[in-house]
């Protein structure tokens, strides 16, 4: 069996998708606060980051200023985080699902509640839509008896960045990921694409969590806000 979907699948998921807009409105003032923060927090990193890089080949007359900016980003980034954690305590529902998350192995609290804003729809959706939603889904290329390369497109690009950094922190402290990756590049399969086949089977178990926590004692799983 093959989590391969086709184009008219990828598809209907890009619908799903666009422009990063969860599936089900309207959105709780809590979740919508906590999304500008997110991604609040995903700007300063991508600035930190872009410093960092300035940095390595940085003539000295720079340097101090590029510096002073990095220390100037961090602390920020420190002070939005502990702002995300307070927004998410303040909500007993995010929190017990945040916590959902953060109990897999390699998902830090930032992480989880970035992808349980990022992608509200945990939980509710099939390992295929869930996959397709993120952008890690593997699509097919085959054109009647020729089987062609595998390959990822579309998807919620955020999300799949923060899923790539918990994906790489899995491979280093959850058994499972760790054990995947070793096996798909023993096979021979190129480190990127076993990084990817990380990403998806992390997000399909955190998906499969989310579900039976939702579900609760009934059974039933109601729509994310």
């Amino acid at each position: 069996k093959t989590d391969a979907i086709d184009a008219k699948v990828l598809a209907h998921m890009a619908k799903l998708a666009v422009d990063e807009t969860p599936l089900w409105e309207p959105v709780e003032e809590v979740v919508a606060d906590l999304r500008a923060l997110v991604e609040r927090r995903q700007g300063l990193l991508a600035r930190r980051d872009g410093e960092k890089k300035r940095l390595r080949f940085a003539r000295d007359i720079v340097r101090p200023d590029i510096e002073a900016s990095v220390a100037l980003l961090t602390e920020q980034l420190g002070k939005l985080e502990k702002r995300i954690d307070a927004l998410v305590a303040s909500s007993p529902r995010i929190a017990s699902e945040v916590d959902v998350l953060e109990s897999v192995r390699g998902v830090g609290r930032v992480t989880a509640t970035t992808l349980r804003v990022l992608v509200p729809e945990l939980g509710t959706l099939t390992r295929r839509e869930v996959a397709a939603v993120v952008g890690v889904a593997p699509i097919n290329r085959d054109s009647g008896t020729k089987t062609g390369r595998r390959y990822i497109q579309g998807g919620r690009h955020a999300a799949r960045q923060c899923l790539y950094m918990a994906a790489l922190a899995a491979g280093r402290w959850n058994d499972v990921i760790r054990a995947q990756y070793q096996q798909l590049v023993a096979r021979g399969k190129k480190p990127k694409v076993a990084i990817v086949a990380n990403m998806r089977k992390l997000l399909i178990h955190l998906n499969s969590r989310m579900r039976n926590h939702l579900a609760g004692p009934t059974g039933a799983v109601p729509k994310p806000a």
